[in-house]
């Protein structure tokens, strides 16, 4: 009796509700489930029954019926609170509307007018069964309109229409408590606050692809609601068919069924309380539910969308992002890929070099010509043969110097890791020309069980994919002069020619202070160097440092330059020994001006009396012009630029003017002297024609434009750094080796050649990048595997002679779907730029855009028609590997190079052509899609502006933006780098508090100079986040604030996914152009 007596207490106690508690009455207006027994009806709200008090016992179940998730916005109970609606399989459901979360005290607020209805028992509920395979579901025809949209829900976003008036700007709610919803709302969930989780029925992965990492405050792909068709319109690939590579499409969106996308809210960390709103990530307006006005864009869009950009390819969602959970990748070198060099990636040599060093457009080598025809990519390899690692790395390039290089007698090749010993190890074979070489008495070694030697990890040619060799007392690898004689290994000279014409005191007193520290470096560094200095204007001015004083020497005939006095006994400074005399010349050039007073510039003769000077050593040379040449030999007439611009005889504008500057650019790169120009103009300065002599010659161009020393002088001084302390060799030639079936079809880069086979380069630096392309001789085994060779030989700058061997292996593919997967992104594009710009310079910068886009085609029309199935054919296929491929292409033909119509000038496509074709690999992505953030989300990403500990300098940068007017936001702050400028624009909206513009950028300390530790608020590292972009651009940071005018232009041309340029097109149309073409040339 005491039993059910207390059995029926503890029930009726169950069966109250808590204290306080009121059920939960609907806001006037909304639309919920229609009550049991009823279908919606067009144009009449749905009526919501609430769920039953209590929680126990659990509602009927039907067999095999799923658990319902609670809509979203709702925190799940136990049960799940049932639903009196019955689904019919066929029909197409209306979405749920989102619910706010409780807050404390076990009610929601509700509208004052509306009373607590009685509680519905509860219902059974009936499931339509998931479509097959998991992801996507299946197409279901909808059978039912309704005369009215259903509300969007508060964690989606639909692509943002054009706005026909301007939002009304809102200010950012605080971030402590929660403002009241209107009346007649819903409460909403607040762009800061964490959303609940979902609980989502788990999704088939997709082969091949893997779904992106997710961070802090960036975009996460949830399942929207609406019909199943509409549920899955996101980025992603289709489920790839059996032997087809992964694939993604594009799908455009139409008013009827908008593309959806889950933003996922980031919360702030514990007791941080940044100073702006934390928006998200994409930084777009979200659909303000209950009439709440969107944060307002700083620029309306100019044209609609016909694509939503949030669901295509982009480096923001498709780049891989730095985090501590997301390290540097670690890969060997015989894996078969290798990561993107932005990721800083850290690669293990198993016998094969690193990507670093050759890189591939595909990493399983085409088995046939045909093969590779049908499937339009290029086939090259990127070299870059001194690419310097960073100083915590381990992966350095091991040097041997206690005996000589082992070489085919045949070929020439060098012995490799995988190079098969026989006989004992007696004879070896060479894996280039098949030819059997007797091993050296001296390098015998027995062999293994396996057939290895057994010192092949004492060796490091027989271990290492990447070796050098010290052949600095080997003749036949010395340098030869004019008439072939050995001529003895030296430092590297450094010569200057210095404009001291009245035009160069804007840049003079920079140039100097930039040469005195970089030449204290070098001194430090490469102690054995020696340098020279000449000055000229309107004639040529010659110091002999034999004597303390260093007399002048002046040379007015320019016509016929000559060199007065023997400069290699009286005119050369040791940059260790003579620092201090160095100090004193560069102190003295500084009264050049006024002393001399001349205003001409004559560099085509210091150019000439320089090649006269090092003809028997080599090294190289850097000039200075504050002009263009317009006395003396070499002297340049100014061509009417305005009737060639966007006409047929454009190409003659990228052609140097014949006569002494090809002539003289030829002359120093047969006497192995590397020349870099540095200029200074403040009009029009022929840098076509100056920049001819450091294309033959492997130098740089530098162009300052309008100098000022508080804007540029940082710039100047990196230029000067990489010129003097960079890596760098004299005196070079390289050549590229392929195993049999392979054969070498020519060399792209800045260099002077007459043997097709080689590149014969009179400078070469750390930085410097070439490309090779291939082609085959006959059929390639697929069960076998290609080799290819470089080999580098040159003088470094401390004047030893190196061998430096660089040695990949890759297999071979007979199939379309594995040669897409093994592409290459940045290979594939950095070829396709090379042969674009030679293009540009022959026959204009429209063909080159044409050729560009083709080349485009070729590849996107071939992985439709050999790697598509049938069903995907109203969808714009990419391959996986190569799905950001189109967006950089556009950006290319946005770029200073190629951009249509008077964009730039032509000294500026002049540099950015010259950039290009040089440039390392790491710097090409981010040169054509400049880097944006958001600096208002900083405290949503824990490890933003934190020093990194995997050993790459510098900090965690915040996630990357989106190119596109939407993502500025009026109450944000925005950091741009655009590396064609090297600037940093920093962007301040008018809705940022101005006590933060004046904490961040009007205080005592500069965003330069940030020590990279101890940072534990959000001032401090917003500037080391700043200090970091603006030191990796080797940028100068500009202040933009909104409304500026025409340097907050300047920065929404930036924004290359609109129509930033005129007369190109956007990315949504790009990609249906593309879609379009694909379609008719496969119908």
């Amino acid at each position: 009796t005491v039993s059910v007596l207390y059995c029926g207490v503890l029930w009726s106690l169950m069966q109250q509700p808590p204290a306080g508690y009121q059920p939960y009455a609907p806001p006037a207006g909304s639309q919920y489930a229609p009550p049991p027994g009823t279908q919606p009806q067009q144009g009449q709200p749905q009526q919501f029954t609430p769920p039953a008090p209590g929680g126990y016992p659990p509602p009927p179940q039907q067999w095999g019926q799923q658990p319902q998730a609670p809509p979203m916005g709702q925190q799940a109970a136990f049960p799940p609170p049932p639903t009196t609606q019955h689904r019919d399989p066929n029909a197409v459901q209306p979405p749920q509307q989102q619910h706010s979360p409780p807050p404390p005290g076990g009610y929601p607020p509700t509208a004052p007018q509306q009373q607590p209805q009685p509680p519905q028992p509860p219902q059974p509920q009936q499931h339509s069964p998931p479509p097959p395979g998991g992801y996507p579901p299946a197409q279901q025809p909808p059978q039912q309109q309704w005369s009215q949209p259903p509300q969007q829900h508060q964690g989606y976003q639909q692509a943002p229409p054009v706005p026909q008036q301007q939002p009304q700007e809102v200010p950012p709610p605080p971030m402590g408590g929660q403002v009241p919803p209107p009346a007649g709302q819903p409460p909403q969930q607040q762009p800061w606050q964490a959303q609940p989780q979902q609980q989502q029925q788990p999704q088939q992965q997709l082969q091949g692809q893997q779904p992106p990492q997710q961070q802090w405050g960036q975009q996460q792909a949830g399942a929207p609601s609406g019909t199943p068709t509409q549920a899955n319109q996101q980025w992603a690939s289709p489920t790839t068919p059996a032997g087809q590579a992964p694939q993604g499409h594009v799908r455009s969106t139409t008013p009827s069924t908008p593309a959806q996308q889950t933003v996922k809210a980031a919360a702030s960390p514990a007791g941080a309380t940044p100073p702006v709103s934390n928006s998200s990530m994409s930084g777009a307006p979200a659909a303000a539910a209950g009439g709440r006005p969107a944060p307002k864009r700083a620029r309306p869009r100019k044209t609609p969308n016909k694509i939503d950009l949030s669901q295509v390819p982009t480096p923001c969602r498709d780049l891989p992002f730095a985090s501590p959970q997301n390290p540097r990748p670690v890969v060997g070198t015989l894996k078969g890929y290798a990561p993107l060099s932005i990721t800083h990636f850290v690669a293990q040599d198993e016998g094969s070099a690193s990507a670093k060093f050759m890189r591939p457009t595909v990493h399983a080598s085409p088995f046939e010509d045909n093969f590779l025809k049908d499937s339009g990519m290029p086939w090259s390899v990127v070299l870059s043969p001194l690419f310097e690692q960073f100083e915590t790395d381990s992966e350095k390039v091991p040097l041997v110097t206690d005996r000589a290089p082992i070489r085919c007698h045949r070929c020439r090749a060098y012995i490799t890791p995988q190079t098969p010993f026989s006989d004992l190890g007696k004879k070896w074979q060479c894996l280039f020309c098949g030819l059997t070489n007797d091993t050296d008495a001296q390098y015998y070694c027995n062999l293994d069980s396996y057939g290895q030697r057994r010192d092949k990890h004492e060796k490091p040619e027989l271990s290492r994919g990447s070796v050098e060799y010290d052949v600095s007392e080997l003749p036949e690898y010395s340098l030869k002069n004019d008439q072939g004689q050995p001529v003895p290994n030296r430092p590297m000279s450094h010569l200057f020619a210095i404009d001291v014409s009245t035009g160069s005191k804007t840049h003079l007193a920079s140039l100097v202070d930039s040469l005195r520290a970089n030449i204290k470096e070098m001194a430090a560094k490469t102690p054995q160097c020696r340098v020279s200095f000449i000055t000229f204007a309107d004639s040529l001015h010659f110091y002999n440092f034999s004597q303390q004083s260093a007399p002048m020497l002046c040379v007015p005939d320019v016509d016929a330059p000559f060199v007065p006095l023997p400069f290699t006994l009286l005119c050369w400074l040791n940059v260790h020994d003579d620092a201090d005399r160095i100090d004193e010349f560069l102190d003295r050039v500084l009264t050049l001006p006024d002393a001399m007073q001349e205003s001409g510039c004559c560099a085509g003769a210091a150019v000439k009396v320089a090649s006269m000077i090092l003809s028997e050593t080599g090294g190289k040379v850097i000039v200075t012009a504050s002009q263009a040449p317009n006395a003396g030999v070499g002297q340049v007439k100014k061509r009417d630029l305005h009737k060639l611009y966007t006409t047929e005889n454009e190409k003659q504008l990228f052609k140097p003017v014949e006569g002494f500057w090809p002539s003289i650019a030829i002359e120093c790169a047969k006497k192995q002297i590397s020349v870099d120009v540095i200029a200074f103009p403040t009009d029009y300065c022929e840098l076509v024609t100056m920049g001819y002599v450091p294309h033959l010659t492997g130098g740089s161009l530098e162009s300052f434009p309008n100098f000022s020393t508080d804007n540029d002088g940082h710039r100047l001084y990196s230029a000067l750094a990489r010129a003097l302390l960079e890596e760098a060799g004299y005196g070079a030639i390289v050549r590229v080796r392929s195993s049999q079936g392979i054969r070498v079809a020519g060399y792209h880069g800045h260099f002077a050649s007459n043997d097709p086979q080689d590149m014969d380069l009179a400078g070469i630096s750390s930085s410097k990048t070439f490309v090779v392309d291939l082609k085959h001789e006959g059929r390639l085994d697929p069960k076998s595997s290609c080799y290819l060779q470089l080999a580098l030989l040159y003088t470094t700058r401390a004047g030893a002679r190196r061998v430096r061997v660089h040695t990949i292996r890759t297999g071979v593919c007979n199939t379309h779907a594995a040669h897409f997967r093994h592409a290459d992104l940045e290979a594939t594009l950095i070829a396709m730029l090379y042969h674009t710009i030679h293009t540009a310079a022959n026959k204009g910068t429209k063909a080159a855009r044409e050729e560009l886009t083709q080349n485009v085609l070729k590849i996107l029309v071939a992985y439709r028609r050999f790697c598509a199935s049938s069903s995907h054919t109203g969808q714009l296929l990419l391959p996986e590997q190569l799905k950001l491929m189109p967006l950089y292409a556009l950006c290319a033909m946005k770029s200073d190079a190629l951009a249509p119509g008077c964009t730039a000038a032509i000294d500026q496509r002049t540099q950015s052509m010259f950039d290009l074709m040089s440039m390392p690999v790491v710097n090409v992505l981010e040169y054509l899609y400049p880097r944006l953030y958001a600096l208002q989300t900083t405290l949503n990403h824990p490890s933003t502006g934190l020093k990194r500990e995997d050993g790459v300098p510098g900090v965690y940068m915040p996630p990357l933006q989106q190119l596109t007017t939407d993502t500025i936001m009026c109450h944000g702050i925005y950091a741009l780098l655009d590396r064609q400028v090297n600037l940093l624009y920093l962007w301040i909206g008018s809705g940022v508090s101005p006590r933060v513009s004046q904490a961040l950028f009007n205080g005592e300390e500069d965003a330069m100079q940030v020590e990279l530790s101890g940072f534990d608020t959000w001032h401090d590292r917003l500037k080391a986040v700043l200090s970091q972009i603006a030191a990796e651009g080797k940028a100068r940071i500009v202040l933009v604030k909104e409304g500026q005018g025409g340097i907050e232009d300047n920065l929404f041309r930036c924004m290359l996914e609109d129509e930033a340029v005129p007369g190109a097109q956007t990315y949504s149309e790009f990609l249906l152009y593309l879609h379009q073409t694909i379609n008719a040339r496969l119908s």
